[in-house]
């Protein structure tokens, strides 16, 4: 697994087997972690734009967690 982009308290950006994923911290007074696999089209975003689209959708993630429920990753594994 390689990291790809790391912002300390904000989100991991990693790449295995040809896939990313998405790790972003959420939360407030108690804090908790949402992995996502990214899409073909967010991935060919990404590859096309750069981090600016990491950084969008890691703030998105972080308003409406639950919007991404369906694509969570449980026991991510580093």
């Amino acid at each position: 697994m390689k990291l790809i982009i790391n912002k300390d308290y904000n989100y991991s950006l990693f790449r295995f087997n040809n896939k990313f994923y998405l790790s972003v911290i959420c939360g407030s007074i108690a804090l908790y972690e949402v992995t996502i696999e990214l899409t073909k089209d967010e991935e060919a975003e990404y590859l096309k734009s750069g981090e600016s689209l990491i950084d969008k959708l890691a703030a998105e993630i972080r308003s409406n967690s639950k919007r991404f429920a369906g694509r969570f990753i449980e026991n991510f594994q580093r």
